[in-house]
């Protein structure tokens, strides 16, 4: 037998410390979860109450993510970063278990090297000790001593914040789980949910791709109730809200107009309680040519052989009878054009035609 540390001590030794973090984990858990329930559920009735401006909402998101996180810090976090020793857990068993209360330590103590080597003790009286702590340990039960009711009340208090939440999304017309769902993710753009309804009709869809410099035509309907004011709320990426009032039509119809400059435009559009998600327009700059490649052919009459100008201009100049062939450099991908003629006399019809987009994209 050695004086060392008997191996029923260590298992026990380790057992507990292991209960002990899962205890100390399942509590950080429970409240983290109910924790973020509650805080987001104040939040979501809050937002229903009262409607807070964007800015606002984050705030208070962010205050109960803080809020959580200082919970779970104290409770959990800071028991599990920096794993106590032996020693450690072996001071916090005796304190569970009085009867093995001083002897634990001194027999970690009898069993470290370095004691051995600095005491005279009688290695015989150490391996005694060893033994007779070994075999009170490995009659100590764990799950007893470090029940799952220790931490019952945050059990139950992240279970009854969880059955909240379901009930309450449950309730027919309360909104609540969109609610939640925007306390939850603040940096995700949801519309907020009201008993009026905002639907856009124009522009179809409504997030898009439009030229620069021009005026899009917002349209919406607005269903669920009577309203006589819908707002429209719009800015530049990164730039400061602007607000238009939209002005009525007919059968809670609203319409009014923004401008896309040269930089992309959220827009949003609210009335009452409503408030839509931010919709996207995006700039983009009216395709332009850049190069004109005119290849004539000219009648077999003239003699004259096929030739190519490269100009940076649409103009044509040949006598009758000339075809050409165009060949187009856009400033950018397109998708489709169409080549369009007028007569320029009264007997000669106007005329349209389907331009081929090459490989290497020119028409």
């Amino acid at each position: 037998m050695s004086a060392t540390l008997d191996p029923r001590t260590q298992k026990k030794i380790r057992a507990f410390a292991a209960r002990r973090r899962e205890l100390i984990l399942l509590r950080g858990i429970c409240a983290l979860v109910g924790g973020v329930l509650l805080a987001m559920t104040t939040l979501a009735i809050l937002d229903s109450l009262i409607i807070l401006p964007d800015r606002a909402r984050w705030a208070l998101s962010v205050f109960g993510y803080g809020a959580v996180a200082t919970l779970v810090w104290q409770l959990s976090l800071r028991h599990l970063i920096g794993r106590p020793g032996p020693t450690e857990i072996a001071r916090l068993l005796e304190r569970a278990e009085p009867s093995m209360r001083e002897d634990l330590i001194s027999a970690i103590e009898l069993g470290d090297a370095e004691s051995v080597r600095e005491n005279d003790d009688s290695e015989r009286f150490r391996e005694l000790v060893q033994a007779d702590v070994g075999e009170r340990a490995s009659r100590i039960d764990v799950p007893q001593l470090l029940p799952l009711s220790m931490v019952s009340k945050w059990l139950k208090g992240a279970l009854a914040a969880v059955l909240l939440v379901v009930v309450l999304t449950l309730v027919p017309g309360l909104n609540f789980g969109k609610m939640f769902a925007r306390a939850l993710l603040p940096g995700v753009d949801l519309a907020r949910p009201s008993t009026l309804r905002i639907e856009f009709i124009e522009p179809d869809p409504a997030d898009r791709i439009v030229p620069a410099n021009e005026a899009v035509v917002v349209r919406v309907s607005i269903t669920g109730g009577d309203v006589e004011r819908a707002e429209l709320e719009a800015r530049e990426q990164g730039g400061k809200v602007e607000k238009i009032r939209l002005t009525r039509e007919r059968d809670n119809r609203f319409s009014g107009s923004l401008t896309v400059k040269r930089h992309d435009v959220e827009y949003r559009v609210r009335s009452g309680g409503a408030i839509t998600r931010f919709h996207t327009l995006e700039s983009r700059g009216r395709p332009l040519v850049e190069e004109f490649s005119k290849t004539y052919s000219q009648p077999s009459y003239t003699g004259v052989a096929d030739w190519t100008d490269v100009e940076d201009h649409g103009d044509l100049s040949a006598i009758e009878g000339t075809t050409v062939r165009l060949s187009l450099l856009p400033d950018q991908p397109i998708a489709g054009a169409e080549l369009r003629l007028r007569g320029g006399a009264p007997e000669l019809e106007d005329r349209t035609i389907p331009l081929e987009v090459d490989g290497d994209g020119r028409l």
